[in-house]
């Protein structure tokens, strides 16, 4: 009819459909979006260094608001500090366990040449400046605490090694500790002293196997 001004239902409908409202991300979505902008930080950071390194550039990258990446991560150090926790969790998971093999010393080597390979990567040289600007940030100077917090870690899984080495090969060693340490100690002597070719030949792991099994005074398991 003319003049009829009733609405067709579809639209009416339409109109009276509420409104959505958006709920905070589900655990599994708040899982892939930290997995997200910690991925496009990575990426960042390999194109680019740590020096240049800004929040809104790693935003864009993750296509992330900035009140999204500032919620989870305060500001630069913190996101810095989360990649490179994620990193070298990665790298502590690759070099955890130890070779099947049954020569122990064998084992050790094996274990030393991938430890120190894990070293000398872009990758963990990269890391080893975001070290570096992380603990620039903090108050005081002398002593690295980002660094120490990275050596105990490592000392402690290479503790683990040992005692599953030990139990394994039924052999005691004394001093644990001191051990770990000192294993640790001159990986990174290696890692410095001697040129990448050298470092990829098993020579050099089985040389520093066998004298660390004599300097730590390895004993047969006490009964």
């Amino acid at each position: 009819m003319a003049g009829d001004k009733t609405m067709p239902i579809n639209h009416i409908r339409e109109r009276a459909r509420p409104a959505v409202r958006r709920g905070r991300p589900t655990g599994e979505q708040a899982a892939a979006i930290n997995d997200r902008i910690l991925r496009a930080a990575w990426e960042l950071l390999l194109d680019e260094g740590p020096d240049s390194f800004a929040m809104e550039r790693v935003a864009a990258r993750a296509k992330a608001s900035k009140r999204t990446l500032y919620d989870r991560f305060p500001g630069r150090i913190q996101l810095l500090q989360a990649v490179l926790d994620e990193r070298l969790g990665q790298i502590f998971t690759a070099i955890r366990d130890l070779a099947d093999d049954s020569d122990l010393e064998v084992v050790l080597a094996d274990q030393a040449r991938r430890v120190v390979l894990s070293m000398i990567t872009p990758e963990s040289r990269l890391l080893d400046r975001v070290v570096d600007v992380i603990d620039a940030s903090l108050p005081g100077g002398g002593a690295s605490p980002t660094r120490a917090r990275i050596h105990a870690r490592a000392t402690s899984q290479i503790r683990n090694q040992l005692k599953q080495a030990m139990a394994r090969w039924h052999f005691h060693i004394d001093d644990i500790d001191s051990a770990a340490g000192f294993w640790l100690d001159g990986l990174f002597g290696h890692a410095r002293g001697l040129p990448a070719f050298e470092l990829q030949e098993e020579a050099w792991a089985l040389r520093y196997a066998r004298y660390f099994l004599r300097a730590v005074r390895v004993s047969p398991e006490r009964g």
